[in-house]
């Protein structure tokens, strides 16, 4: 998604096969026809911004900075979104409201991204600001790198955020109730997202996936979703043993391969099931599930809710 700082614009490399994905949640973004950065607010090692970007044109974005950066999508209409952190891991496919990427400071991202409109919230966090609440010394803490990771925490307390948008705290205690959302989005990322100070992981090497290696990968995960993979396959497809391909998909991706394609499934399922009126039985198909109960039960593991209960409380 394109960042409002910091950024590059790069040429697109890639081309775009659209579908209309269309989410409208955000109640920042619901009655504006205003672009860029809509509303942001700022207190010391963090910064919120709520933005909206025009995307009709196919666009490759590029961000390393010296700050953390949470990105979550909110809503717009979005048929490509493939993005890469230091040439690797990364994710494909329509983002699904809630979502969540994390840029490490001093990392390299880049996202490719076309459809219409892109609506988003974008955090930025100072890399000493996820240590322990108080510590004794300031220490320069590291971030979890997420790729199109449901957060509903994340997303909740963003929305109720969002609700200011067109106030003006005329008091004390409204510009502490809007201090207090941002602390609640600070203490969600600092829970979830960081890491040991980098002084005590420097020195790790784990074998991981090289960016051909990744970028190919995700991309073949991403065509033969529907169908029926094998570790051998993918081990061969990165032309490794099936052994050292799990170790370094584990370490490059952050998950198993079954796992990030279990993972990739269920977002194209949640896709299919916004955009499409297809029935259950075919999305189910679709995405690599052997029936419309395997699927039930697989999103109910993972999402909390039925097929039929996301549609209908996501069209609502």
């Amino acid at each position: 998604m394109p960042p409002p700082v910091d950024a590059v614009q790069l040429t697109a490399t890639m081309q775009a096969q659209p579908h209309r994905h269309c989410h409208a949640d955000n109640p920042v973004h619901a009655s504006s026809d205003a672009t860029g950065t809509l509303w942001q607010w700022s207190r010391p090692g963090v910064e919120v911004r709520f933005c909206r970007d025009v995307v009709t044109t196919p666009q490759v974005w590029e961000l390393r900075a010296p700050s953390h950066h949470v990105i979550v999508h909110l809503g717009g209409w979005i048929d490509t979104l493939e993005t890469e952190l230091e040439g690797r891991g990364g994710s494909s496919g329509p983002p699904l409201p809630g979502e969540v990427w994390t840029i490490p400071a001093e990392r390299r991202y880049a996202s490719y991204l076309t459809g219409e409109m892109a609506e988003y919230a974008i955090l930025s966090l100072s890399p000493t600001s996820l240590d322990t609440p108080a510590p004794k010394t300031e220490r320069v803490t590291d971030m979890t790198a997420v790729e199109g990771t449901a957060d509903p925490a994340l997303h909740h307390n963003l929305l109720e955020l969002a609700r200011w948008h067109n106030a003006i705290p005329t008091s004390d205690l409204e510009a502490a109730a809007i201090s207090s959302l941002v602390d609640q989005l600070h203490t969600r990322i600092r829970q979830a997202y960081s890491l040991e100070p980098l002084p005590q992981r420097q020195g790790l090497h784990r074998a991981t996936l090289n960016a051909p290696q990744a970028r190919r990968l995700r991309r073949y995960l991403h065509a033969h979703l529907s169908a029926p993979l094998t570790l051998a396959e993918l081990a061969q497809e990165a032309r490794l043993g099936e052994h050292q391909l799990h170790r370094a998909f584990l370490s490059t991706f952050g998950t198993s391969p079954w796992q990030y394609l279990i993972r990739q499934r269920l977002r194209r399922a949640q896709h299919l099931l916004v955009a499409t009126e297809k029935d259950i039985t075919t999305i189910a198909n679709e995405t690599g599930f052997s029936s419309h109960s395997h699927l039930t039960t697989t999103f109910g593991r993972h999402v909390g809710c039925t097929p039929r209960e996301y549609r209908e409380a996501t069209l609502r």
